[in-house]
């Protein structure tokens, strides 16, 4: 006898070879067997299990800047190709832990994964496989963090002390780039002591921890300290008093410059803590002839309106108590005049190939003065010009 295949009870062009060399879903169906005899034929079922190679990705690949950021819900998905019921081997995986529906993560079967919010620590490879029958594909994505303004995780508290003792004040800040943290004293520098040590260093989680330590702290440590963590994508400040007992003390104030024609003010850095209720009195004096033009002499000093004949000089707080105690320091006020540009333009009518410039001319102002030039799609050269 001579077999012959069939297909849904049509006969094959070939008598005794099933042969399909361009498999599809529609050849699913199972063929049926028969041989041709003089004795009656036997019909024999085949039954045939048929599938596709699949094609497995994981969308988006990769997830980056500035896609992916701290303060948005954020998904990876997984697709197929040809859509097929699929077993696959979620929770997907962020190397080398596994990720697991909770908090922050939600497993979507079949889906996706959602993050939300998104931490520091989410940043990585992300890897999900699929299994079909005896198929087998997997697919990955990298996954990296936009920029994040920084953000404050620990911060240090206010405190009121004897002297004598040694301090620690403490910020903790994290963002996308790694912050820098500074660090002011009333809105000055830190002092310059042997008793200042300041200190920064990134963790293993990527936190930046930035300190300041004093040791046997004295009534001129006191003040409002401020630390500043900032990064390309922002800035965040955080101030506490430190609060020292003892006689009153006027911090130092240096040279500090005012711009003519617009308001100054400085507010008089005095610290001081007593241990009985006496009072405290602090007051502004100037060095110069006459007094500042509309002046306003409180704790904070106020001159609108500055001119540099009439503003610039000295300036002295004093802070006394009743008790007899008193402190002053003096403050140098430098007067600048702002830059005044005369205005410039490009000839009408120009054509390509042709030359063109203009002149950028400061007709007033005091140096050094720092030319910006800017084009109208953002790109700018930059530099300094000492006059």
């Amino acid at each position: 006898p001579f077999p012959i295949f069939f297909l849904l009870a049509t006969p094959l062009s070939s008598p005794c070879t099933l042969h399909t060399p361009s498999l599809t879903p529609s050849l699913i169906p199972s063929p049926n067997l028969s041989s041709h005899s003089p004795h009656p034929s036997p019909l024999l079922s085949l039954s045939t299990l048929t599938h596709l190679p699949f094609h497995f990705t994981l969308h988006p690949s990769p997830l980056s800047s500035p896609l992916l950021s701290l303060s948005t819900p954020n998904s990876i998905t997984h697709h197929t190709s040809p859509p097929l019921p699929l077993h696959t081997s979620l929770p997907l995986t962020a190397l080398p832990l596994t990720i697991r529906s909770g908090g922050r993560v939600r497993i979507r079967p079949r889906e996706s994964v959602h993050i939300s919010p998104v931490d520091p620590s989410d940043a990585g490879i992300y890897q999900c496989a699929a299994t079909y029958a005896t198929d087998y594909a997997h697919d990955h994505s990298y996954v990296t963090l936009g920029a994040a303004a920084p953000q404050l995780v620990y911060r240090f508290i206010e405190q009121t002390l004897q002297p004598g003792p040694a301090v620690s004040l403490k910020c903790i800040a994290t963002g996308t780039p790694t912050p820098h943290i500074s660090w002011t004293l009333d809105g000055f520098p830190l002092p310059h002591s042997h008793r200042y040590l300041k200190g920064q260093y990134v963790s293993a989680h990527g936190d930046v921890i930035s300190h300041v330590n004093i040791s046997s702290v004295h009534v001129t440590d006191g003040g409002t300290y401020t630390c500043s963590g900032e990064n390309s994508a922002g800035r965040v400040v955080h101030s506490a008093r430190l609060n020292v007992y003892g006689p009153p003390h006027v911090r130092d104030m240096g040279q500090v410059s005012a711009v003519a024609g617009q308001t100054f003010s400085v507010t008089c850095p005095c610290l001081w803590l007593s241990y009985t209720q006496d009072y405290m009195e602090e007051r502004w004096s100037s060095s110069a002839n006459q007094p500042p033009s509309t002046s306003t002499y409180q704790r904070d000093l106020v001159v609108e309106q500055v001119t540099r004949e009439a503003d610039k000089g000295q300036y002295s707080c004093t802070a006394s108590t009743k008790g007899g105690h008193s402190d002053t320091q003096t403050l140098t006020v430098r007067v600048m005049v702002a830059p005044v540009m005369q205005p410039f333009h490009f000839e009408e009518n120009l054509q390509a190939g042709d030359r063109a410039g203009v002149a950028c001319v400061v007709t007033k102002g005091d140096p050094p003065i720092t030319f910006t030039w800017r084009r109208t799609d953002g790109r700018w050269r930059k530099w300094r010009v000492c006059l």
